[in-house]
């Protein structure tokens, strides 16, 4: 069984989050792990992570950036979300598992009322946001739900 799991901010997760990003990015620099410990653990960001997990084993990381455009006359509480980081574990990549994690992701925003997503792309990510309903706009991409 496959969920979206709201990781908690404390130190132990944002040790563990610390942990993927650099393995994802293969950097081990002490910089780089302290420079994201420290990023991880400013909460003046509204950000939400998550992991995406297949039979209680994490294959996936999200990162979401909350953002608050300027209201409008009809839409006082306007929410849109940042996709900062969308990762599906490289071991685990295979059999549609990025579309099903994506997938999850847009319900979770419908379900909160999210009036776009925003993801910055380009290359093979920017492909697949496109085949999943995101649209090119500048270097934007945007979806409506």
């Amino acid at each position: 069984m496959e969920k979206l799991t709201r990781i908690e901010l404390t130190p132990d997760s944002i040790s563990q989050i610390t942990n993927i990003i650099c393995t994802l990015f293969e950097n081990d620099s002490q910089d780089y792990y302290t420079t994201l410990e420290r990023f991880l653990s400013d909460n003046t960001i509204d950000r939400e992570y998550y992991f995406y997990e297949q039979d209680d084993q994490k294959v996936g990381f999200v990162c979401v950036h909350k953002w608050h455009p300027i209201p409008k006359p009809d839409k006082t509480d306007r929410l849109y979300w940042h996709i900062a980081d969308f990762h599906i574990f490289r071991e685990f990549r295979s059999d549609g598992l990025g579309t099903r994690f994506l997938n999850s992701l847009i319900s979770l925003a419908q379900t909160n009322n999210v009036e776009k997503i925003i993801v910055f792309a380009g290359g093979k990510y920017g492909d697949f946001m496109q085949k999943h309903g995101f649209k090119q706009e500048s270097n934007i991409l945007l979806i409506h739900p």
